[in-house]
């Protein structure tokens, strides 16, 4: 009896597809256009939950590291740099260049982790949730600065201004009406005439403060004479021509520098 050999059935292949991700992921294009409007602070939390979705869990502190450190940085300028410095730096520098150098770290580090989380058919965030963490973000970093403005804001010493007007030359003092008589103030508009101070040629103020017995008398400079040898003379001859004018009162004179911020030299 002849054998028959016994073919076996075919079998089909089946492909199994690779998971789809899970998570969601910012785009370079997003995080770039989110921290340029929301800070350095939206700069962090978009690229560490991008380091989350992608699996780099280490990776996750050192993005908030650096978005906090920068947004440190950033207050420390408003505050400690003088005003004159940063009247010459344009606002949008900032963002402009934390923004840009965020969206060179992401397309370094994440870009090739995004794409191959999109091309496996995971999913992105929209514009919508990037402008509400924007948002968030720029209020974050605001209200610290606001806060620090309003606590560190002086009480007002001046709150009237007077005018001396030599021919058309219109030279002004600035006082607070509460505590400081208009005879008082025509004596020291009277001796700064006296001292030379104020002129015809170029209108000049004086900010006038009373406290008890004492009166500060503020005025200001041009930096560009910081270094002329008559400076201290001539302004100490004016704290002379105002003690006599004021006799009943002791008088402070205080130099400043451009403006009031910038004190230079307390003459008495």
């Amino acid at each position: 009896m002849e054998e028959t050999e016994l073919t076996p059935a075919p079998t089909s292949e089946v492909i199994v597809a690779p998971p789809i991700p899970e998570g969601k992921v910012y785009k370079a294009n997003v995080i770039r256009g989110a921290t340029f409007f929301g800070g350095p602070l939206v700069a962090g939390y978009m690229v560490a939950s991008n380091f989350k979705a992608l699996g780099d869990i280490d990776k996750i502190k050192w993005a908030w590291f650096w978005s906090i450190l920068t947004s440190i940085l950033i207050i420390c300028f408003i505050f400690l740099v003088p005003d004159k410095i940063q009247d010459k730096v344009p606002n949008i520098v900032f963002p402009f260049f934390y923004s840009l150098i965020t969206f060179g770290l992401v397309k370094h580090y994440q870009e090739a982790k995004i794409m191959a989380h999109l091309n496996s058919g995971g999913k992105s965030f929209k514009w919508g949730k990037s402008l509400v963490v924007s948002i968030i973000g720029a209020v974050t970093i605001l209200i610290p600065i606001l806060m620090s403005a309003v606590m560190a804001e002086p009480p007002t010493k001046y709150d009237s201004v007077k005018t001396y007007a030599l021919d058309t030359v219109k030279n002004q003092l600035y006082y607070n009406s509460s505590n400081i008589s208009e005879k008082e103030l025509d004596q020291v508009g009277a001796a700064a005439i006296e001292a030379g101070y104020f002129t015809n040629k170029k209108p000049l103020a004086l900010c006038v403060n009373k406290d008890k017995a004492v009166f500060e008398i503020t005025a200001i400079f041009d930096g560009m004479q910081k270094n002329n040898p008559e400076l201290i003379p001539f302004y100490t001859d004016l704290q002379k021509q105002l003690q006599t004018f004021l006799p009943h009162h002791k008088v402070v004179l205080i130099l400043c520098c451009d403006d009031l911020d910038h004190f230079y030299k307390r003459i008495e």
